[in-house]
């Protein structure tokens, strides 16, 4: 089974004008002494969704701890290095089709310069993400980092505690839970269809902008056809981090600053929230 135009749901996980309040979502009730806040990111830094309702950086201001689905450090990063590439000499070349491969090589040579021979050995997906032009995707690109980053950066100048729901290790193994060829494949889909991957992501933006959850959750049920992947992207990853949202919340007051597509439907964090007893109300 195909997973159709992934990269533009990968944003939204790791994925306001007005209607913005529906992105923040209070945590309260069953014992605690003091509210939470959920908050749907999405990791691009168009200037767009910078443009908080007046809620939000008050709620953020008001919590002892900011936590993200990883705490995003380039120096621990560069220590997993081994987590990015495919095992054993496995390249790109042994993926794909003559006609594929060549493809995708020319395409990554005028994009990501200077690094080809890294991306042979890159795992597809990771390689299809950099490959991303986000900046044709987005109207106007911002001089801030992407938007859970942002929060992460504030939280630390706030001195405010980061803590992050998953490790990159259980990040990098739902990615090993697609096989390869299948990962390969994706990224030359992507490759030769980038105007309307482009296209796809501009209206997840939009109803992102608006705030719509609904939308959101509809659309990437539309593009995610493959149920295991599915199962591993979202619903047990939802699960593991409201696991460890528990772990927390009843000790201090916590901004969860977590991918937009997380948290509608009936597997999203918002409703796995509820069922374990907290009240989880939209903030106007």
């Amino acid at each position: 089974m195909r997973i159709k135009h992934i990269l533009s749901i990968l944003m939204l996980m790791g994925l306001f004008h007005g209607a913005q309040g529906q992105l923040l979502w209070e945590i309260r009730g069953n014992g605690l002494t003091t509210s939470s806040y959920l908050y749907g990111t999405v990791h691009i830094n168009d200037e767009r969704v910078f443009d908080f309702s007046d809620s939000v950086m008050v709620k953020f201001s008001q919590c002892e701890v900011f936590a993200g689905e990883i705490v995003i450090d380039p120096m621990a990063f560069s220590q997993k290095m081994s987590l990015l590439f495919m095992p054993g000499d496995t390249t790109l070349q042994d993926l794909l089709g003559e006609k594929e491969y060549r493809e995708v090589h020319q395409a990554l040579e005028t994009k990501l310069t200077g690094m080809s021979q890294s991306t042979e050995r890159m795992k597809p997906l990771l390689l299809a993400t950099l490959f991303l032009d986000l900046g044709q995707s987005t109207r106007s690109a911002s001089n801030k980092p992407p938007l859970d980053l942002y929060f992460q950066n504030l939280a630390k100048e706030n001195e405010q505690e980061v803590i992050g729901l998953e490790t990159l290790e259980e990040q990098m193994a739902v990615f090993d839970q697609l096989p390869l060829k299948e990962q390969a494949k994706a990224l030359h889909e992507h490759i030769i269809h980038q105007e309307k991957n482009i296209q796809l992501f501009k209206e997840l933006l939009e109803y992102y902008l608006a705030g719509d959850l609904e939308g959101i959750h509809v659309h990437v049920e539309q593009q995610m056809d493959n149920l295991m992947f599915k199962e591993e992207l979202l619903n047990k990853r939802n699960d593991r981090m409201v696991e460890r949202i528990l772990e927390n919340i009843r000790s201090r007051s916590m901004f969860i600053g977590i991918g937009a597509a997380h948290l509608p439907g009936e597997s999203g964090m918002i409703a796995l929230l509820q069922e374990k007893g907290f009240d989880v109300r939209p903030v106007e």
